[in-house]
């Protein structure tokens, strides 16, 4: 037999074997796949439903721990005097502010501890508020210690500042807009209201420049 014919036929041969450990390996493959299917499935849906129910509930309780804190821009409405809180300057703190001063704007920092906790800091002095030992509002340059953090408190629509360092303190400002020391709060009950807030989220110029030719259209002054 010539060498070529045999050179040809052992190729032929290799091809063949070659092709059948292909179809056996793939094979195999899928009868394991199939097997395994169901307990892989079974695992992977169980640890993410377990991971959805944990997430969930984070975000329900606003309960995330670590990581670089969540800032909104926000302002504050007193339920008492009906205005709005402000830091007129670097100690001075009232709930007399219009909702067009850029003093009534406070920056809401989520506590990375978790908790539903948050700091609050004015935008423009760069101060948080804080609690002194005796229960007093003032404000701070750095917000680190408990007495500046508070939990929000859902309370008839409005919400409610509790202290991180005393559950029994309360921000809160009288009909005036002057402040409450947090523990008077529980020595009237009337005064209750004015431990409640509503709110708002910034204003942009661009909203009060419409809001001013909206009003003047509606409200045309009479010509006299």
């Amino acid at each position: 037999m010539d060498d070529s014919v045999v050179e040809e036929e052992l190729a032929k041969a290799v091809a063949l074997n070659l092709l059948l450990v292909m179809l056996l390996t793939s094979l195999l493959i899928y009868l394991f796949v199939a097997l395994a299917a169901p307990y892989v499935d079974g695992a992977s849906s169980e640890f993410l439903s377990s991971i959805d129910a944990d997430l969930l509930s984070k975000i329900e309780d606003n309960q995330f721990v670590g990581g670089r804190p969540f800032v909104t821009n926000q302002k504050l409405v007193s339920a008492c005097s009906e205005r709005l809180v402000q830091m007129r300057s670097q100690k001075k703190i009232d709930a007399r502010g219009d909702a067009r001063s850029v003093l009534t704007d406070f920056l809401f920092e989520s506590d990375p501890h978790g908790g539903g906790r948050v700091r609050i800091k004015a935008r423009i002095f760069k101060k948080y508020l804080c609690f002194s030992r005796r229960g007093r509002l003032i404000s701070r340059t750095n917000g680190r210690s408990l007495q500046c953090v508070f939990r929000e408190e859902p309370h008839n629509g409005r919400i409610k500042l509790q202290s991180a360092a005393n559950p029994r303190w309360y921000v809160g400002f009288n009909k005036r807009g002057r402040r409450l020391k947090g523990y008077s709060m529980r020595k009237r009950k009337r005064r209750q209201p004015c431990y409640e807030f509503t709110k708002l989220p910034k204003i942009r110029h661009w909203q009060h420049r419409l809001q001013n030719e909206f009003e003047g259209f509606t409200n045309p002054r009479n010509d006299r």
